[in-house]
């Protein structure tokens, strides 16, 4: 009888996460939960207060750029292998609800790790797509 490999999700609360640059920790990231698997995380990132999101922040979304970029890295260096990897976050402000998907590749992040990319590119996807204030699931 031959068996899978079957593959535990890693759970864990505010586990940094960190992205390098050449040798060196560019940025440090804490996303409030994450599960983990070896090419597959989620993350969540939470925010109590409406007020400390808005237009001049970017509504928050350079920190989950920073999030998934952190986080993909962290996986590939844990790992010891570059592979693709896919990201999910839910964010969460007070009572509103995004969510995001971004597949990134190998390539990518071997690029990233020398510096701004130049070949390669991520693509972000973002429900609802509306960048307002107030998008997102309500309860």
């Amino acid at each position: 009888m031959m068996r899978s490999k079957v593959c535990i999700p890693k759970l864990r609360n505010h586990q940094e996460c960190r992205l390098f640059i050449g040798e060196y920790p560019y940025l440090t990231a804490d996303p409030e939960f994450s599960i983990n698997m070896i090419d597959t995380s989620m993350i969540s990132v939470e925010d109590k207060h409406l007020q400390t999101i808005g237009l001049s922040k970017g509504y928050g979304e350079w920190q989950i750029v920073a999030e998934i970029l952190a986080c993909s890295d962290e996986n590939m260096r844990q790992a010891r292998v570059a592979r693709d990897q896919t990201i999910y976050v839910v964010r969460i402000i007070s009572i509103y609800v995004t969510f995001y998907k971004a597949v990134i590749s190998a390539s990518y992040l071997i690029e990233l790790g020398e510096g701004l990319p130049q070949e390669q590119s991520v693509v972000i996807l973002r429900w609802p797509g509306e960048n307002i204030l107030e998008a997102g699931l309500k309860p």
